[in-house]
């Protein structure tokens, strides 16, 4: 065999090698890697942002939990008939529920005002509806109005969950005030 006749010989063996050596297992390994991979990207950013929510949850419940205990302690206040003893007027009252209400960055609406008079006591209503993102700057706001006027207390309370990042708060506050 001459030369050339083995060069072309080695072409053709060297041909069949090429065509008969899998080209598609190497693309297939690397795309199922690069698919690999952008899943865990996904994941862990995934991951990230749930941890993310779940410590927001962590900390509504808390927050939760507090206020139910307080509302618990304002229920029980609510019901010792001992503790409800008529003040004399105050006329200020609305501006230390306002500025109260200032000191936690609360928008604040006017109240709807009721009172109801015997021959001893007026008992006078001031009901509001307030909307904010933050369940401790509500029930701050509650905590302070109530501590900056003598014998203002929480009558009712309902704080409910709008959406994902504001919460309701209906309260209305009472005072008892001696007639005449």
């Amino acid at each position: 065999m001459n030369e050339d006749a083995r060069f072309e010989l080695a072409g053709v063996a060297a041909s069949h090698a090429r065509r008969n050596r899998p080209r598609w297992m190497p693309a297939l390994g690397s795309a199922l890697l690069a698919v690999t991979l952008i899943a865990l990207v996904w994941n862990l950013t995934s991951a990230g942002s749930a941890r993310d929510r779940l410590r927001r949850e962590q900390r509504n419940r808390a927050q939760v939990e507090d206020l139910t205990a307080s509302i618990a302690r304002v229920r029980t206040a609510a019901n010792d008939p001992s503790g409800v003893r008529a003040a004399g007027p105050l006329n200020d009252i609305l501006q230390r529920i306002q500025r109260a209400g200032a000191r936690h960055e609360l928008t604040m609406p006017l109240p709807h005002e009721s009172s109801n008079e015997d021959e001893t006591t007026v008992e006078r209503r001031y009901a509001y509806r307030l909307s904010h993102p933050s369940i401790a700057d509500l029930m701050g706001w509650v905590r302070d109005a109530t501590e900056s006027a003598p014998g203002l207390r929480v009558y009712g309370l309902s704080l409910t969950k709008q959406g994902d990042r504001a919460w309701q708060l209906d309260v209305t506050f009472v005072r008892y005030e001696r007639a005449g």
